[in-house]
């Protein structure tokens, strides 16, 4: 009788044990769908982050690129400058003579 009775007990225990396993499943389910939920949310933001930053790049480029056309030009405008003063001065110089 002390057997029958601590079998049942055994039984109870393994049938209590399995529910609470089965229990979690679904919550763990839960958490995976949930991790890769944000998973793909970070994966979405860092390639938006490395858009903005590649666009910010060209931008940086582009601008680089203009103050360097606009210092050529100015460059360019100083040195005709000279060689037309230059020019200048030399035809007074010769009118006076």
């Amino acid at each position: 009788m002390k057997i029958n009775i601590l079998d049942r007990l055994v039984m109870a225990l393994v049938i209590s044990a399995l529910s609470v396993v089965g229990m979690s499943m679904p919550t763990d389910a839960q958490e995976e769908q949930k991790q890769q939920e944000r998973g793909q949310r970070q994966q979405q933001q860092d390639q938006k982050q490395q858009e903005q930053k590649q666009q910010s790049s060209k931008n940086k480029n582009s601008n680089s690129n203009k103050s360097a056309v606009n210092e050529n030009q100015s460059k360019t405008r100083n040195n005709s400058n000279i060689a037309f003063s230059k020019k200048r001065s030399k035809t007074k110089d010769s009118s006076s003579n």
